[in-house]
């Protein structure tokens, strides 16, 4: 295993900067997402890792070993795809064993194939010589009978793999010892053997290895994928998107199986996805991405409490974080950051802010942080409607409205989004459509940003 390092990375196509001086550590045996937007420069991040993207600028490490002009093969990853990638003609069996096989000596194998049509022949040719001396007792009896038996060997040797399995240990036991590359390939079949039964326990794929893809489900699919990069015990563990093409639920349990792996293998592993749920649930770090550029780096726990900007803190957490545009104003000796939208009195540990008096900020508050007709000080307290009530079973998302400000005399504005958040609810909420309610703020989980430069500042 090795850890894996980016150093000043930039990828250019053309004009266009899809990756822009991109510096990253990801330490031995840990488990990275990096997350962002789709187009934000995460697959060509790790694609060039993988060599399959070529560098415009910077290095990439593995190890303490430069891979820039390393090509792919030797760089010793396992890259899993959006699509699952399986050759929809070979059974599982051969699907995982695929990637070791290619690496095997050959000649054995060739010898080996030239017996199987040698005793095919012969089969063919038994077949006939059968066929033809019962002609001679029943004239057209004998070319039906070796129709049929040349019809039933192809469909059986096609058909069913564990009695090819047989010839082949059959024909293994009368002449293998005699031939020293097919000693060799046997013993090199063998150990692919055990390793893919290995992985195959592992996975849980014990009952499938003789289905063919397209008799899997899409979970069985998608561990047939991983196991297949697997097997090869790379250094370095890419997945791109791995269950982007599954249902709700089974993605929900290959995240289980993810983790379960991870923790088993021990691999530096690098998981790209658009889902910020999958980031927090697997990753022992986040990396967030956006327009190319690397915005934050940390744990699930660290991106989520404390954002550097308003990009994260807007792009990690669903539903995503309240924003309300405003100033901060000097009142009675202490602050007040003031919009259209609401008054709040800002509590002391945000001394900082005393830098921005008459300056713009944007205001931050995440929906499972505003609490709903609690008791309390009567500071920082809003009446608001209820205008949208979204019960999903675990909890409930309510949209709240503010009071809107007048333009003109018996002029409104008319459910503007910056005099709307969203509320997450625990559980069934008995709150409804158009009923008024008291809303606080949680004072320790509130945000502030710099207007122009969008970066939160830090209490």
């Amino acid at each position: 295993m090795a850890k894996v390092k980016y150093e000043n990375v930039t990828k250019r196509f053309g004009n266009f900067t899809a990756v822009k001086d991109f510096n990253l550590e990801i330490e031995d045996h840990e488990f990275l997402c990096l997350v962002g937007p789709s187009g934000c420069g995460k697959s060509t991040t790790l694609r060039m890792l993988a060599g399959l993207d070529i560098i415009t600028e910077g290095t990439i490490k593995i190890g303490e070993k430069i891979v820039n002009e390393v090509e792919p093969k030797d760089r010793s990853i396992a890259m899993v795809f959006q699509s699952y990638a399986l050759y929809p003609h070979y059974n599982v069996f051969d699907n995982l064993a695929f990637g070791l096989r290619a690496k095997s000596k050959k000649s054995g194998k060739r010898l080996l194939q030239l017996l199987f049509l040698s005793l095919y022949i012969l089969i063919i040719a038994g077949l006939y010589g059968i066929g033809q001396l019962l002609n001679l007792i029943l004239l057209g009896l004998g070319n039906t009978i070796f129709i049929a038996g040349v019809v039933s060997f192809f469909v059986t040797i096609v058909a069913y793999s564990e009695i090819r399995k047989e010839i082949r240990e059959k024909l293994i036991s009368i002449i293998g010892n005699k031939s020293k590359s097919i000693q060799e390939y046997i013993a090199t079949e063998r150990d692919i053997e055990e390793k893919v039964n290995n992985t195959a326990k592992l996975l849980e794929l014990e009952e499938q290895l003789y289905k063919k893809p397209k008799q899997l489900s899409g979970g069985q699919r998608q561990r047939v994928a991983l196991g297949r990069a697997i097997i090869r015990n790379p250094t370095v563990f890419l997945l791109d998107e791995p269950l982007s093409n599954l249902d709700a639920k089974l993605r929900v349990q290959m995240r289980a199986e993810l983790q379960r792996l991870s923790k088993k293998l021990g691999v530096t592993s690098i998981y790209v996805t658009h889902d910020q749920i999958e980031a927090m649930t697997l990753g022992h770090r986040i990396a967030v991405m956006n327009e190319g550029i690397l915005q934050q780096v940390g744990t699930p726990d660290e991106v989520y409490l404390s954002p550097v900007n308003k990009f994260v803190a807007g792009f990690i957490g669903s539903p995503s974080m309240n924003f309300v545009n405003g100033k901060i104003e000097e009142k009675e000796n202490s602050l007040t950051f003031v919009s259209d939208v609401l008054e709040y009195k800002i509590p002391e540990r945000y001394y900082v802010l005393w830098k921005y008096v008459n300056k713009e900020v944007i205001l931050g508050i995440r929906p499972e942080h505003i609490q709903v007709n609690t008791a309390g000080s009567t500071d920082n307290r809003y009446k608001v409607t209820i205008g949208v009530s979204e019960p999903i079973g675990s909890d409930t998302f309510i949209y709240i409205d503010f009071p809107k400000p007048v333009i003109e005399k018996y002029v409104y504005i008319d459910f503007p989004k910056e005099f709307t958040m969203i509320v997450k609810l625990e559980g069934i909420s008995t709150l409804r459509v158009d009923e008024e309610v008291e809303v606080t703020f949680s004072t320790e989980q509130i945000h502030f940003f710099d207007k122009d430069s969008e970066l939160r500042i830090i209490p």
